[in-house]
């Protein structure tokens, strides 16, 4: 029961879910101890990690193989994003209403922001279950 209230804790707390999540286990077990044990747990590691990378990017950004990796890796992660993005979308994307946002952003230059804008219009306008006509 004290886990799911830490958990439900963490979900409406600003910031990110596990580092207040693994805060309050921590201070659920040991106190304020426990508190500060699962923050630097959370924390250390991942901190220790980019440190590490930014140290190898500095030591290989001038190697022309080094370059051409990241540049995969970075090819890659935009790949998987896309594609779970598009995953995410499949219960209710429909090609015709995708073409139109797409269209007002690279033919007419659109900035994303009103064109969300446009489709939060759009979805008071159109009553749940019902098609645009």
């Amino acid at each position: 029961d004290q886990f799911g209230i830490a958990f439900g804790l963490a979900r409406v707390t600003p910031g990110t879910v596990m580092l207040a999540y693994t805060t309050a286990i921590g201070w659920q077990m040991l106190g304020w101890t426990g508190a500060l044990i699962g923050l630097l747990a959370s924390c250390v590691p991942q901190a220790a990690l980019v440190v590490w990378l930014t140290h190898t990017y500095q030591i290989w950004k001038d190697n022309p193989v080094a370059q051409a990796v990241i540049a995969g890796l970075i090819a890659a992660a935009v790949g998987v994003m896309a594609a779970v993005a598009v995953d995410l979308m499949k219960p209710g994307l429909r090609t015709d209403l995708a073409v139109g946002p797409i269209v007002l952003m690279l033919r007419f230059g659109w900035s994303p922001v009103p064109i969300i804008g446009l489709a939060a219009i759009a979805g008071l306008v159109w009553p749940d279950g019902q098609e645009p006509e």
